[in-house]
Formats: C-alpha cells, sequence, structure tokens
C-alpha cells in the first residue's frame, strides 16, 4: 500500500533541493506530537505525574493525526 506522505513539507529547501527533506507527513506528525505531549504532560502534572507513557503509542497517535491532515488537505485540493 502506498501511503500519501503529502510530499515535500518544504519543497524549496535550498538545503535539501526539490525532493530532499521530511515528508508534509512527517512534519504533521511532529507538529501533532508537540500538541500531544503538552496534553499529556499538562494532564500528567495535574495528576501528580501518575500517568506512564507509551512512546510507541504517542508516535502511532501523531501519524493517524498527521494522516487524517493529509486527507483534509487533499480535500481541499478537490475543491480548486
Amino acid at each position: 500500500m502506498n501511503r500519501n506522505d503529502g510530499g515535500s513539507a518544504f519543497p524549496h529547501d535550498p538545503y535539501s533541493g526539490p525532493t530532499g527533506g521530511m515528508s508534509l507527513r512527517d512534519y504533521f506528525a511532529g507538529q501533532a506530537l508537540t500538541g500531544v505531549m503538552n496534553m499529556i504532560m499538562s494532564a500528567a502534572l495535574n495528576d501528580g505525574l501518575k500517568h506512564d507513557v507509551n512512546e510507541s503509542h504517542l508516535a502511532m497517535q501523531a501519524y493517524i493525526i498527521a494522516d487524517a491532515m493529509i486527507a483534509e488537505r487533499a480535500k481541499g485540493e478537490d475543491n480548486d
């Protein structure tokens, strides 16, 4: 199965060239992970740090969010 990675996150980056660098999916996942971690840390601090963090689950959730963002982005492109 070929997953839509959204193409290059920074297609005009002079350092990575026209096809190099991270994919838009990776970029979106990194941005999503920041928000997810912020929510988890806020909840953990409010609960006295009683929550265990499963890093693999967090990474999976970040990519699920990234895939949803790419799918929504593609819907918008279809309407152009």
